[in-house]
């Protein structure tokens, strides 16, 4: 596709993006995103009308450019989410991207392509430098599944604590970066520790989706389990099989004290999938050990609190519940979940 890299690199997602570039001839992308579009036949049109996974969408896209354009916004979309696994999954590039730009050079890596957040300037939805925004690595196949999460991490106000992994495909200029602003509320209650810290034995929890939202999830499960003097937790969300080529399993993971119940570690990751090594995860549940190394895992942010800051500047359980369920966006299990306890 000619227009892959204008709209790979955009800050709008596609469904938005690609109506501003048809309506607007003089834009940059507009003569590619028309060869593109002519490049779709009528027997392509034909086939996503009546038998695709999107049919149900074309009830009011009547007209042949209309129905192309719905055809493109999915077909970009699915390329630019299978780019996006390919550079996250690649050891062609080192440092991955987007790494080698300019302004990162002298930006200090960790093992796993974190960076620390204290070196940026993330208050405008962005995570920047001086000159360019780039933005957190999306924990799914939407654009948009970081931002709420990019808002519960830096209320903590702790960026010196917070590594984050950069998106590979998407920065800006700062003057021109301007993020759509997304109206809705994730929620959860101030958690129920005494019951956590209390256990002695293993909990665990599975949910099936219920809900049309959550409709590319498999499964999701959770495990609380008591190591010692530590309660850890550990959530995965498993997307249905079909969608393994354009997202991954979002992954969470933290460590309590017992006594106190702060938080000492937390993070977030993407976890990417064979199809053999996805019917073997699905065969356990997350508390079986055997499945909690197989697969690809990309991390999307870390926090790690130093043991003498601990009690001086803890992470409060409404931190670790703001993370979670913006971490799990769209999840209503996992939301529902944090909203009961």
């Amino acid at each position: 596709m000619q227009s892959l890299p204008y709209f790979a690199s955009s800050v709008m997602a596609p469904m938005f993006e690609v109506y501003e570039v048809y309506d607007k001839p003089e834009h940059e992308a507009y003569k590619a995103l028309l060869n593109d579009l002519n490049e779709i036949s009528g027997e392509q049109v034909l086939f996503y009308v009546n038998e695709s996974e999107i049919k149900h969408l074309f009830g009011r896209h009547k007209t042949i450019i209309d129905r192309k354009l719905l055809i493109f916004i999915f077909l970009i979309s699915n390329e630019i989410d299978a780019l996006r696994i390919r550079h996250l999954l690649s050891r062609s590039i080192l440092p991955p991207l987007p790494y080698n730009h300019p302004e990162l050079s002298a930006t200090e890596l960790d093992n796993n392509f974190l960076v620390k957040s204290s070196d940026f300037n993330t208050e405008n939805g962005g995570i920047c430098t001086p000159n360019t925004a780039f933005i957190l690595l999306p924990g799914t196949d939407a654009i948009n599944s970081s931002y709420w999460l990019h808002g519960a991490l830096f209320s903590i106000g702790h960026n010196e604590l917070i590594r984050v992994r950069l998106d590979p495909l998407i920065y800006a200029p700062v003057e021109s970066f301007n993020p759509m602003m997304y109206k809705m509320q994730v929620y959860g209650t101030v958690f129920n520790w005494n019951r956590i810290k209390a256990l002695r034995n293993i909990e665990h929890t599975q949910f099936l989706p219920e809900f049309p939202s959550s409709g590319d999830i498999e499964r999701t499960d959770v495990v609380w389990k008591p190591v010692d003097d530590e309660i850890h937790f550990t959530c995965e969300e498993m997307p249905k099989s079909e969608r393994l080529s354009v997202r991954g399993s979002r992954y969470f993971h933290a460590i309590f004290q017992r006594d106190s119940g702060i938080l000492k570690h937390c993070d977030a990751a993407i976890r990417f999938y064979t199809d053999e090594e996805y019917q073997t995860r699905l065969s356990r549940h997350i508390k079986a050990n055997e499945v909690t190394r197989i697969g690809k895992r990309i991390k999307v942010f870390q926090i790690d609190v130093p043991k003498d800051q601990v009690l001086s500047q803890p992470i409060t359980h409404q931190h670790f519940i703001n993370l979670v369920t913006s971490f799990y966006v769209w999840n209503e299990d996992v939301l529902n979940y944090f909203n009961s306890n």
